[in-house]
This record gives C-alpha cells, sequence and structure tokens, in this order.
C-alpha cells in the first residue's frame, strides 16, 4: 500500500499532525500572497498598457520598450515605495487623481479608447 505524500512529509521531516497542518496553513497564506501579489501586477500592467494606447491615439511619440522600461522601473522599487499621489491621498492633502487618473478617462473617451482599468479606479475614487 502506498504512504498518502503527506504522511511520507511528515516523516520525512518529523512532523506531528499539528505542526503539519499549521505548516500547510502558513503555505496556503504565502500563496495567497503571492497571488494576490500577481493580481495587482496584472491590474497595474493593464493600466500601463491603456496609457500608452490613450498616448498613441493622440499621437505621443513613445519609446517602444516603455512598457518593459516601466515594469523594469517599478520591480527595483523597494518595498516601501510610495508615490506621490499615495501620500497626498494618505495626507488628506490636494492629489494629482484629476490628472493622473480622471483625465485619463476623458481623454480616452475623447479618443474612443477603452480604458476599463482606468474607470475602475475613477470609480473606486468617485470620478464625477
Amino acid at each position: 500500500m502506498l504512504k498518502e505524500t503527506s504522511e511520507l512529509l511528515k516523516e520525512y521531516y518529523g512532523l506531528d499532525d499539528e505542526t503539519f497542518e499549521l505548516s500547510n496553513e502558513v503555505m496556503e497564506d504565502i500563496k495567497d500572497q503571492f497571488d494576490k501579489i500577481k493580481e495587482i501586477r496584472e491590474f497595474y500592467k493593464s493600466l500601463l498598457r491603456e496609457i500608452i494606447a490613450v498616448g498613441k491615439a493622440m499621437g505621443v511619440t513613445m519609446s517602444p520598450t516603455l512598457f518593459n522600461d516601466d515594469i523594469q522601473s517599478i520591480d527595483n522599487f523597494g518595498p516601501d515605495v510610495k508615490t506621490s499621489l499615495q501620500r497626498d491621498i494618505e495626507a488628506g492633502k490636494n492629489s494629482e487623481i484629476d490628472t493622473l487618473v480622471y483625465s485619463v478617462v476623458r481623454i480616452a473617451k475623447e479618443y474612443g479608447i477603452d480604458t476599463p482599468s482606468y474607470s475602475a479606479v475613477a470609480a473606486k475614487f468617485q470620478m464625477s
């Protein structure tokens, strides 16, 4: 009779049932965090694709490597880095939300560009 993988792991690492279950919970939490990071990263990529599409529609000349360059910049940020928009909102100050989000949605509409991610952000901040 073959042993289940969990039984083999418990024997190999010398874990009791409670410790094994706790380690499974920790690993599941870590997986959930990685999934959340991946989801946020994909959302950021969609924002970047949308702003590039709007810029192109407006005739803005951009580097062909803009998308990858921007992603690389984000990857180099430390965990405590915040944008000026984030800092302003957290401090209750006037922010650049109109320039950085709402105007993108308005301009996209003028040019017939679909911006579902920017629109979602605008809705979150209750764009009128």
